[in-house]
């Protein structure tokens, strides 16, 4: 699996998005280009890399029009239901509410 993030930016769109993708390590993406990758050393994802990517791409959480954030669940790529669940507990953290959307 892989993960789309997709933040409520604005109450008409645009969305603010990004992907979480597994390429030998998990890795933030936005429109295609990599933004950060934070742990090169493990292929796992940990509590604390959503900090990484709200850092890096500087997100402002209460400047958005909610803490909806739904995740779009991608059947492909190297993503497990345990990184999910850690994703999901991330967000938890940060005060983000995340939705699951699965894309068949």
């Amino acid at each position: 699996m892989y993960f789309t993030l997709l933040f409520d930016q604005y109450p008409e769109g645009p969305t603010l998005s990004f992907d979480l993708v597994y390429h030998s390590c998990p890795e933030w993406f936005q429109h295609g280009e990599s933004l950060v990758v934070p742990n090169r050393r493990s292929p796992h994802y940990e509590i604390g890399h959503l900090k990484h990517l709200l850092d890096k791409a500087e997100i402002e959480l209460e400047n958005l029009n909610s803490n909806r954030v739904g995740i779009v669940c991608h059947e492909m790529g190297h993503g497990t239901n345990e990184y999910l669940e850690l994703l999901l507990e991330d967000m938890k953290i940060e005060g983000l509410d995340p939705h699951i959307l699965h894309n068949h």
